[in-house]
């Protein structure tokens, strides 16, 4: 399945049968450069409203719930492939529910987008971008959320939040065919015969991103605190049943991204291969927003192959400004581009 039929084809299936999310990103099942096109995030500041969807006496397990933030109209506006899809929600999961050759992080947000031509439960009406979550610095943004958590059952309020400060600014992406991680009431099945069928049939098209969001230890461990079960809040991953997974990422950016599913504090990185892929990227007119907080401990503390000259500088803009912020060395074994 190529991105333009993805995005332009007419659904052929009304209900995600043998769709289900999440699934485990194997090696073997993913199909390596392929050509995507951009996700153009209009993320805004909104007062969002924060549901604790677990409800004891409810019919929904615990493991199926999270808190959701809900968005207002208009906050957040995605477009790709020619298509605008609206911001209705992200939420947390922990661990991370999609896996990376059977490895998982230690969080993961969803952000859910509706298009906008489509009314939520026409089959392919959903978008979610995931992302996931890994040990590092205090993410002061997101700990509007994690400081507001409601109890079972209820709500809280948190303003002013910034939802362009969330999702990492440098990418590569996972797309695939699923469905909803939980039961949904739109399609004319109960909540009750979902669970009992294990099956889920909202239609959900899927773009899991190969970057990271950083967070402390302690907020991630305040969202655990709610799903203190060993299961977490996070459905068990599902068969492929034919499905392929296409990335625009390389091998490279595959074995990086597994490098940073380590649990430390720091997450390992061979550097070299990510200065390398900046470097393309900006020859190729891209920008880079650096991530100050993780890049620079990675760089002064893990032996990284360049030192950086100017610590105040956040952006690079082209290949010319890469090279004089950055004095490239090269340590035995590790090629520098």
């Amino acid at each position: 399945m190529c991105w333009q039929s993805w995005w332009r084809a007419p659904p052929v299936v009304a209900h995600a049968q043998d769709r289900q999310t999440p699934i485990d990103f194997n090696t073997n099942s993913v199909r390596f450069g392929q050509v995507v096109p951009p996700l153009n995030f209009t993320y805004g500041i909104a007062n969002l409203t924060l549901v604790n969807t677990y409800n004891p006496t409810g019919a929904v397990p615990k493991d199926l719930t999270t808190v959701r933030a809900d968005v207002p109209a208009n906050a957040g506006v995605l477009t790709v492939g020619g298509k605008t899809w609206d911001l209705l929600q992200f939420h947390f999961h922990t661990p991370a529910e999609h896996s990376l050759d059977s490895n998982r992080a230690p969080m993961e947000v969803h952000f859910v987008h509706k298009d906008r031509e489509k009314n939520v439960g026409d089959p392919d009406s959903l978008l979610v971008v995931g992302a996931f979550i890994v040990r590092g610095a205090t993410n002061t943004e997101l700990d509007k959320y994690f400081a507001n958590l409601p109890a079972p059952a209820s709500s809280t309020n948190v303003p002013g939040f910034d939802l362009s400060k969330v999702l990492p600014p440098f990418y590569n992406q996972l797309i695939y065919p699923g469905s909803l991680t939980g039961p949904s009431a739109v399609l004319g099945s109960t909540v009750a015969q979902q669970l009992a069928s294990d099956e889920f049939p909202e239609i959900v098209n899927w773009v899991v991103l190969t970057s990271f969001i950083e967070m402390a230890d302690s907020q991630i461990q305040r969202f655990r605190a709610l799903y203190p079960e060993r299961e977490g809040n996070s459905r068990k991953l599902q068969p492929l049943a034919g499905r392929h997974v296409d990335t625009d990422a390389d091998a490279n950016v595959w074995n990086n991204t597994l490098d940073f599913f380590n649990d430390s504090v720091l997450p390992r990185i061979n550097i070299a291969r990510t200065v390398r892929l900046v470097h393309d990227n900006l020859l190729q007119g891209l920008s880079y927003q650096l991530q100050r907080s993780r890049d620079l401990k990675l760089w002064t503390e893990l032996g990284a192959p360049f030192i950086p000259l100017t610590p105040s500088v956040t952006n690079y803009v082209d290949v010319s400004d890469f090279n004089y912020f950055f004095q490239l060395t090269e340590p035995t074994g590790i090629p520098v581009p």
